[in-house]
C-alpha cells in the first residue's frame, strides 16, 4: 500500500474487507506516514533536511564555553548536535555538553524543548536517571551562539550498540540493566513524567571498576509532565513523530492521550530485544510493524529463545498488552515480577543491587572550632514526603510497592481521659504506617507550614475537619484519623480513613480491648486490618508488616516517653529531647529505635563518644525493626560508628530505591556528596528536601552552607531569608548566619549574633567558638583564648563534656597554627585530661596540635589509638591520618615525605566533613612543596584555599595561605606580586595582638624583598 496513491487506498481496503475498527486505525496510520513523514523516521527525516552531518566538530579542544566550560574533546555527533567531554571549571569537576546545531537551537519551538528537558530532568532524582545540570547560552562573535545543555558526563556505551554487539544479553545481565532501567522509570513517572521515547539507544550502561553494572536513562527531551496543560494540546494534535517508531506503543501510534502504561509498553519492547537480541511484532516496514501491535497478541520471547525462563513470557505479554488498562500497573510491578522470576530460578531473596560509586558522609562547619554534624533530620517517627496519584487498588509482589497514597495523619480521638493515649499512639500508628512504601505520611514540617498558610496556629489540633483541610491544600489523599473510648469491658480502639477531596469515609475498622497494656497490640490490628481498605495487596501487607511490639516496644510508657522526645526535638532541638529518649531506653532497654535517636542526638551535639554508644546498641537491635527504621539505623551506624563510607552509600541507594520519596536519606546523601566536594548533588538534594518538605528548618541551614561553600552568598542569603520567613528557628540556621556575616564582613551583625545567642539552646556554646575562630584568624590570640574559653565553661555547664573538650582542641590547634606552641600544649594537655579525652574529634585536633609544633612522640600516640579504633573509617583512615603523618614529616624537616604522605587527599581538598574542613591537606601540602623550593606548586596549591573563600572562611589557613602565597612568589622572584600578598596579609592582621609573633616575622619578610 506505500506504493499506491492515497486515492488509491479506500478501493484496495474495500477490496480486502477490512474489518472497520481496523481500518480506522490502518487509515490513520497510512494518513500519518504521508504527512510529513510524522512518526515514520521524523528525527532522522529532520535532521537530513537540515543538511549532512559529517562536517569537523563544530568546538575545538580548549575553547571555554560561557567563561566556566572547558572544552576537552569531542564525543559523537547526532541528529541535534555535538556532544563532548568538558570541565566545570568553577566546580572543577567533569561534564558532558550537548551542543545543539545552530539550525535546530534557531528552530521555533525547540528553545522551548531544550528547557523543558532541563525542567524535567531535573525533576527525577534518580542513580539510575541521567542527571541534567543546567542550559547555557554562549556568544562567539566569529561563530555566533552556542547553545548547549551541560549534564552528567557517562562512559560507555548505549544499550543498542551492546545488543548489536553482542546480541542477546545473558539472563543475569539482562534482568541487572532491566531492574534498574525500571526503578528509574518508576521514580520518573512517581514524578509525574512520562518519558514518551524510552528505547535501547537512550540507556546508557555503564561498568565500573569491580564489574558491577550501571544502566542509565537519557533523552528527557521526549518526556513530557501528565500534569502539563500542554500535553492535552499535545496529544489532541496529529503530530506523531514524538517518540521512536520501533519503540511505540498503540496509543502513542494513534496520537491518543498517553499515560503511565505507554512508557511500561515501552519498557516491555526493550525487555524483549534485550533478552531475545530481536525486535518484537519485527517487519519489513515500521508502518506493518506498527500495524501488527494492532492485530497480533504479544509475542513470547521464549519462541525466539527456547532456553529462556517461562516467567520472560509472563513479564513481557503482560507489558505488551494492547490495552493499557490490562498492563502492569506500573514500572515498580515490572522489576518486582523480575525479581520474583530471578529469585524461583536461584532461590535468592532478591536482585542485587549496584553500590554507588559516590563516597561521603555528613556535613560540618568548616572551622577548626567544632564540629557540627547534620545528619539524620527527620526529627518525627513519621516519614517523610512524597507525592503521587490516589489510584485504583493494584496487585503488588514482592519488590517494593511505589508509594502510591499521600496521608495526613489527624490526632487521635481520645474520650478515655487518659492524656497517655494522645501522642503517643499516633507516634505508634505512624511507625506501624511508615513501614510500608504503598502509604506515605505527610511530614509533620508540611504540616506545621500548611497550618500557617491557613492562618492558624503551628500547634493546632488536626482534627478531622483540620486534618481534610491540609489534605486538600497539600494535594493528599486520605486522612487516617484513630480514635479510643472506654467500654464496659475496657477500650474501643479503631481508625477511620476518608477520602480528602470529598471527606466520605473509606474504610473503617476497630477492636475492642480488655487490659490497658493491649492497646498497642489492638492498634496494630486495625492499622494492618485498614491497609487493604486502601489497595494495598496482601503480599505487599505481609512483606511489610512488622508488629509494633518488636518494630518499636510493647511499653506504652517507653512510647510516651519517645513521643515527648519527637515533639521536644521538633520545637526546641537536640538538648531539650535528649532527656525522653533516654528515659525510652531505661523503660525498654530493647527499644531500637529510641537507642537510635539518642545517637543522633548525640551526635548532632557532638558527642561522638556517647553517639557512637547509642547506635551500636541500635544496630545490636536492628532486628527488631521496620525496615525504614533498618536503613535509619544500618545507615547511622556505618555513618557514626565505622564510618564506612562505601557501606553508608551502599544503604542510602537501598534505602532510596524503597522508598524513593523519602527526605531522611535524601538529605544524608547530600551530606554524603558534600564530603568530596560534589556541591551540584549536595544542593539539589536539599532543594529537593525543601520542595517536598518546606519548612524542615535544618536544610534551609544545610543549602545555605552549600551555597557559601561555593562561594554563592546571594543566593545563601535568599535561602536563609526564606527560613526567616518561615519563623524557623535552628542552630545551624544561627550559625550560618553568622558566617554569611563573616564572609561579608559584617561585624555588627556577628555582634549582635554573639549578643543573642543565649536565646537559642545549643547555639550559644557554637558562636562564641566561632567567634573564637575568627579572633584568632585575624591575630587576636588572647581574645581568641578567652572566646575558646567561655564556650568549654558552657557546654560543659549543660552536659556536653566532649563537645567542651572539642572546643578547648580546637583552639589548641589553632594557637599551633599561629604560632604560639607553649598555650597550644596547655590546651591540648586539658582537652586529653577530660572525661571525653577518647572522642574521636578531641583525639583529631590534639593531635594536630601536637603535629604542629613539632611534638611527634604524643601525635603519634594518639595516631595509633585513633587507627587503632576506627581500622574502616573512610576520613580517619584516607584523610586526617595522612595529614598527621605529613605535619609530622614536615616539622621533623622531612618535606618530601610530607608531599608523599598526602597523596591520595586531594580528593577531599573541597569537601565538608568534621571536625571541620580548613582544607588542611591543601595547606600543608603548599608548605611542603615551598620547604622542596617549588614555589609555583606551592603557590597553586595556597591559591586553591584563597580561592574558596566560602568554605574555609574564619579557618586559620585563610589567613596563612596568604602569607605562604607571598613567600611562594617572593622564592620565586616575582617580587612585585609578593609585596602585595604581604599587604594583603597584614589587612588580615591590622588589629593582632602585639606580641603576635607571626605578624613580626612577616613584617620582617616584607621589608627584606622592599
Amino acid at each position: 500500500m506505500l506504493d499506491m496513491e492515497p486515492s488509491e487506498w479506500p478501493g484496495f481496503l474495500d477490496q480486502q474487507e477490512v474489518p472497520l475498527g481496523l481500518r480506522a486505525i490502518l487509515e490513520d496510520l497510512l494518513h500519518a506516514h504521508e504527512e510529513a513523514g510524522s512518526f515514520l523516521g521524523a528525527r532522522e527525516l529532520f535532521a537530513a533536511s537540515l543538511g549532512a552531518v559529517s562536517m569537523p566538530s563544530r568546538i575545538q579542544p580548549g575553547a571555554l564555553l560561557a567563561d566556566r566550560f572547558k572544552v576537552i574533546r569531542f564525543c559523537a555527533r547526532g541528529g541535534m548536535g555535538e556532544v563532548y567531554e568538558a570541565e566545570d571549571l568553577e566546580l572543577r569537576m567533569p561534564v558532558a555538553i550537548k551542543a545543539i546545531r545552530p539550525e535546530i537551537a534557531d528552530y521555533p519551538g525547540m528553545l522551548t524543548r531544550f528547557k523543558r528537558e532541563v525542567h524535567l530532568a531535573r525533576q527525577v532524582t534518580h542513580p539510575n536517571v541521567c542527571r541534567i545540570f543546567d542550559i547555557f547560552r554562549h556568544h562567539d562573535p566569529a561563530a555566533g551562539d552556542v547553545l548547549f545543555l551541560t549534564m552528567e558526563l557517562l562512559s560507555g556505551q548505549t544499550l543498542a550498540e551492546r545488543i548489536h554487539q553482542h546480541g542477546k544479553l545473558p539472563e543475569a545481565e539482562a534482568v541487572t540493566i532491566l531492574a534498574q532501567v525500571a526503578s528509574a522509570l518508576g521514580a520518573a513517572h512517581s514524578a509525574g513524567i512520562l518519558h514518551r521515547d524510552l528505547k535501547p539507544g537512550n540507556i546508557v550502561i555503564e561498568t565500573g571498576r569491580n564489574g558491577e553494572m550501571r544502566a542509565v536513562i537519557t533523552d528527557f527531551g521526549m518526556a513530557w509532565s501528565r500534569d502539563s496543560s500542554a500535553l492535552n494540546a499535545l496529544t489532541a494534535s496529529r503530530q506523531l513523530a514524538f517518540g521512536t517508531p520501533e519503540f511505540m506503543s498503540p496509543e502513542q501510534i494513534e496520537g491518543r492521550e498517553l499515560t503511565p502504561a505507554s512508557d511500561i509498553y515501552c519498557l516491555g519492547l526493550v525487555a524483549y530485544l534485550t533478552i531475545t537480541g530481536v525486535r518484537a511484532f519485527d517487519a519489513d516496514s515500521q508502518l506493518f510493524s506498527a500495524l501488527r501491535r494492532f492485530t497480533e497478541p504479544p509475542p513470547l520471547p521464549s519462541r525466539a529463545r527456547s532456553d529462556l525462563d517461562p516467567g520472560w513470557d509472563r513479564l513481557i505479554s503482560r507489558c505488551l498488552e494492547r490495552d493499557p488498562a490490562r498492563r502492569l500497573a506500573s514500572a515498580t510491578e515490572f522489576a518486582a515480577l523480575l525479581a520474583d522470576a530471578e529469585n524461583k530460578k536461584h532461590h535468592r531473596p532478591g536482585l542485587a543491587r549496584r553500590k554507588s560509586a559516590h563516597v561521603s558522609r555528613r556535613y560540618t562547619n568548616r572551622s577548626k572550632n567544632y564540629t557540627r554534624l547534620v545528619l539524620p533530620i527527620a526529627a518525627s517517627v513519621v516519614v517523610l514526603a512524597a507525592f503521587a496519584a490516589f489510584s485504583v487498588q493494584r496487585r503488588r509482589h514482592r519488590h517494593p510497592p511505589a508509594a502510591d497514597i499521600n496521608v495526613v495523619l489527624a490526632d487521635f480521638v481520645n474520650t478515655t481521659g487518659e492524656p497517655a493515649f494522645d501522642r503517643p499512639l499516633n507516634i505508634a500508628l505512624a511507625a506501624k504506617l511508615q513501614q510500608t512504601p504503598f502509604l506515605t505520611l505527610m511530614p509533620e514540617q508540611k504540616i506545621r507550614l500548611a497550618l500557617r498558610y491557613m492562618s492558624q496556629s503551628d500547634h493546632e489540633r488536626l482534627t478531622r475537619k483540620v486534618a481534610l483541610q491540609v489534605c486538600q491544600r497539600e494535594a493528599g489523599q486520605v486522612v487516617i484519623q484513630g480514635f479510643i473510648s472506654n467500654s464496659p469491658t475496657g477500650y474501643i480502639i479503631g481508625l477511620r480513613a476518608l477520602q480528602c477531596s470529598s471527606g466520605k469515609l473509606i474504610a473503617v475498622q476497630q477492636v475492642p480491648v480488655e487490659f490497658r497494656d493491649s492497646v498497642l497490640d489492638a492498634l496494630d490490628h486495625v492499622a494492618e486490618a485498614i491497609r487493604p481498605n486502601l489497595g494495598e495487596s496482601t503480599e505487599s501487607i505481609r512483606r511489610y508488616d512488622v508488629p509494633l511490639s518488636e518494630a518499636t516496644t510493647p511499653s506504652l510508657e517507653a512510647v510516651t516517653a519517645f513521643a515527648q522526645g519527637t515533639q521536644a526535638w521538633n520545637e526546641q532541638g537536640e538538648a531539650a529531647a535528649l532527656p525522653f529518649f533516654l528515659h525510652a531506653t531505661e523503660i525498654d532497654p530493647n527499644f531500637a529505635m529510641a537507642y537510635a535517636r539518642l545517637g543522633t542526638v548525640y551526635g548532632n551535639m557532638g558527642e561522638t563518644r556517647r553517639a557512637n554508644e547509642a547506635m551500636q546498641q541500635a544496630f545490636d537491635r536492628r532486628d527488631r525493626v521496620t525496615e525504614w527504621e533498618r536503613f535509619y539505623i544500618v545507615s547511622h551506624y556505618y555513618g557514626f560508628v565505622t564510618g564506612q563510607v562505601d557501606k553508608e552509600m551502599e544503604t542510602y541507594e537501598k534505602w532510596a530505591t524503597a522508598y524513593p520519596h523519602d527526605m531522611a536519606w535524601t538529605i544524608n546523601l547530600s551530606v554524603d556528596y558534600a564530603l568530596t566536594g560534589q556541591y551540584d548533588k549536595a544542593i539539589e538534594l536539599q532543594r529537593r528536601a525543601i520542595r517536598e518538605t518546606p519548612g524542615l528548618s535544618p536544610s534551609y541551614g544545610n543549602l545555605a552552607q552549600l551555597f557559601l561553600a561555593i562561594d554563592r552568598p546571594d543566593e545563601a542569603r535568599s535561602v536563609l531569608d526564606q527560613a526567616r520567613q518561615l519563623n524557623l528557628q535552628d542552630v545551624n540556621i544561627q550559625l550560618d548566619e553568622y558566617e554569611l556575616a563573616f564572609y561579608a564582613d559584617d561585624k555588627s551583625t556577628m555582634n549582635r549574633l554573639l549578643a543573642s545567642a543565649a536565646q537559642f539552646p545549643g547555639v550559644e556554646d557554637a558562636l562564641l567558638a566561632q567567634q573564637a575562630a575568627t579572633d584568632d584568624r585575624a591575630g587576636l590570640l588572647v581574645a581568641g583564648s578567652n572566646f575558646a574559653a567561655k564556650a568549654a565553661s558552657i557546654a560543659a555547664r549543660i552536659g556536653a563534656t566532649e563537645t567542651s573538650a572539642n572546643w578547648l582542641a580546637g583552639e589548641a590547634l589553632r594557637q599551633a597554627e599561629m604560632g604560639q606552641p607553649d598555650h597550644a600544649r596547655r590546651l591540648a594537655t586539658l582537652a586529653l585530661s577530660t572525661p571525653a579525652a577518647q572522642g574521636t574529634d578531641v583525639q583529631l585536633l590534639t593531635a594536630l596540635a601536637f603535629a604542629y609544633f613539632g611534638d611527634a612522640e604524643h601525635a603519634q600516640t594518639l595516631m595509633r589509638q585513633l587507627s587503632a579504633a576506627h581500622p574502616l573509617d573512610t576520613l580517619i583512615q584516607s584523610y586526617w591520618l595522612p595529614i598527621l603523618r605529613a605535619r609530622i614529616a614536615y616539622s621533623a624537616g622531612h618535606p618530601r615525605q610530607a608531599i608523599a604522605a598526602l597523596q591520595g587527599t586531594e580528593a577531599y581538598d573541597l569537601g565538608i566533613f568534621t571536625p571541620g574542613q580548613c582544607m588542611d591537606a591543601a595547606y600543608t601540602r603548599g608548605q611542603a612543596l615551598l620547604a622542596e623550593h617549588q614555589p609555583a606548586a606551592a603557590a597553586a596549591a595556597f591559591r586553591l584555599i584563597l580561592e574558596h573563600r566560602g568554605l574555609v572562611l574564619n579557618c586559620p589557613t585563610s589567613a596563612l595561605a596568604q602569607l605562604g602565597l607571598a613567600r611562594s612568589l617572593a622564592q620565586a622572584g616575582d617580587t612585585a606580586s609578593a609585596r602585595t600578598a604581604y599587604q594583603d596579609l597584614f589587612a588580615f592582621w591590622k588589629d593582632a595582638d602585639k606580641s603576635f609573633h607571626l605578624r613580626k616575622l612577616a613584617l620582617a619578610e616584607y621589608r627584606a624583598i622592599r
